[in-house]
């Protein structure tokens, strides 16, 4: 097999929008082709974390309104890291915003790109274990620019089943999921894969 498909190369960064949350570049570019052209990519200001918080009652997951697409969905709990923040304290936080719950158990399980053809950043998945998932630790206090609603577990078979009828539509929660439902400890683990 060999090396991939050529760069596509960046000749010049143009800044075309800069906030609080990140910057937008309309970026000069070179084709393998020798073509050149344009490239719109979207730089996070801080890195992300999505939670695939687990229980013996199945996966949290969260109803929230999304302004892009302009509708509600169930997603698990994400955000960005603070300045100062591990991945570890900052999936901790956002999982105690969210929801209400506190995790027991936090271990990293990989990476994943949002949106490869257009956002730079990657964003890490951890899996969070909450021993007791009938007691929220405190009512839920998302970020004021948050419309976020009730926390539901939901079992792997519900899960599924929702991917599968498009309830669950959001694309970072369904990729963590799996890799959080495939991994233990960084690895494969075959005992515990829903999708078996």
């Amino acid at each position: 097999m060999g090396s991939g498909p050529s760069p596509i190369v960046r000749k010049h960064e143009h800044a075309v929008f800069s906030n609080e949350y990140g910057d937008l570049f309309n970026d000069e570019v070179e084709a393998p082709s020798g073509r050149i052209g344009n490239y719109l990519r979207w730089r996070w200001a801080s890195a992300g974390v999505v939670i695939a918080a687990r229980s013996s009652r199945g996966t949290l997951f969260i109803s929230t309104h999304r302004y892009s697409p302009n509708l509600s969905a169930l997603e698990l709990p994400r955000g960005g890291r603070g300045v100062h923040e591990t991945v570890q304290q900052a999936a901790a936080r956002e999982l105690l915003e969210e929801s209400g719950y506190a995790a027991d158990d936090l271990t990293e399980c990989g990476t994943i790109y949002p949106e490869t053809g257009l956002i730079e950043n990657a964003v890490t998945v951890v899996r969070a274990y909450v021993e007791d998932p009938d007691r929220a630790d405190v009512r839920p206090a998302a970020d004021a620019m948050e419309s976020v609603e009730h926390a539901v577990w939901l079992s792997d078979d519900d899960v599924l089943r929702r991917i599968a009828d498009g309830s669950i539509q959001c694309a970072i929660s369904i990729s963590a999921y799996t890799i959080a439902s495939l991994t233990r400890d960084g690895k494969h683990d075959p005992l515990h894969d829903p999708l078996r």
